[in-house]
């Protein structure tokens, strides 16, 4: 009952303030880890029903429900279930990154122009703004919207796959607390994904610049970047870890990650890649003993 209201209320709450859907996420997760997997469906059962109760009440809207369940909490249960029976974190990885996947496919199929798409709904949430502008700034600010839109679709399948990631890391993390301190921490700091994963993205990548749809292959190509990107911020906490260095390390590096979100993925998702095959813990620490792969 205590998860259901955790579950409910945080998802009520981000209908208004979207990232307190993480405490939902995370609350699937911890049950689904500690309880295993029929706890977890029970309790995103009832999750929808009170929550497609409370859309009706508050927004009147009666799929709010449905849509935690589908865009949320079902993949949060896979990804924990998963972790649950495996203890691999990695594979867990490649769920949510499927999914990622998954969406970016959806959407591409539904949509005969998905740039068109973007622009039209940003063009229309900035209308007032753009009626206020002389014509040069409009025309600029149109063109900018353009090339942003050009990236929302990768850009959200990604976001989606990161907050899925987030939730099931979040869950893990509180179990840990609860029932194992420090083992998150060693834990994420093993994490590798595998060179399979890592050779299959490659191939991917290389199918998808081959293909007639370059906006396809750059929307894959952001969704992949995810997965990567948080084996390099484990590799970087690692080292720290074993090099024993300062906080302030980890410190610089999320701030540069908030300021630079775009350049700090890349760049760490090229280290979580060649880590796959150089293996930075182990060549520039002792031993680490067995990191997770797939």
């Amino acid at each position: 009952m205590q998860a259901i209201l955790v579950v409910v209320a945080a998802a009520l709450m981000a209908l208004l303030l979207p990232p307190l859907s993480y405490l939902s996420g995370a609350a699937v997760a911890l049950v689904t880890l500690r309880m295993g997997m029929q706890q977890g469906l029970l309790l995103i059962l009832w999750a929808v029903l009170a929550v497609s109760l409370g859309g009706v009440l508050l927004v009147q809207n009666p799929i709010a429900g449905g849509v935690f369940a589908v865009a949320l909490w079902l993949p949060v249960w896979a990804m924990a279930v998963s972790l649950r029976r495996t203890g691999r974190p990695a594979r867990s990885l490649v769920l949510a990154t499927s999914y990622g996947l998954m969406a970016v496919l959806a959407f591409h199929l539904s949509m005969d122009e998905p740039v068109q798409w973007w622009f039209r709904l940003l063009q229309d949430g900035l209308q007032e703004t753009l009626a206020q502008l002389a014509e040069a700034e409009r025309q600029q600010l149109l063109r900018n919207l353009q090339v942003i839109a050009g990236l929302m679709t990768g850009v959200s399948a990604a976001v989606l796959s990161a907050t899925l990631i987030g939730c099931l890391l979040l869950g893990r993390w509180w179990q840990a607390v609860l029932f194992n301190p420090g083992g998150f921490g060693s834990e994420f700091r093993q994490l590798r994904l595998g060179r399979p994963l890592t050779l299959g993205a490659v191939l991917l990548i290389g199918l998808m610049s081959l293909a007639e749809s370059a906006l396809l292959y750059q929307d894959m190509f952001m969704v992949l970047l995810v997965p990567f990107a948080l084996q390099g911020l484990a590799v970087v906490h690692a080292l720290v870890k074993l090099r024993q260095a300062q906080k302030g390390w980890l410190v610089a590096l999320y701030v540069l990650l908030f300021v630079a979100t775009g350049q700090m993925a890349l760049v760490l998702a090229f280290v979580g890649a060649v880590d796959n095959w150089f293996d930075f813990r182990k060549f520039f620490g002792p031993k680490s003993g067995g990191a997770d792969e797939i």
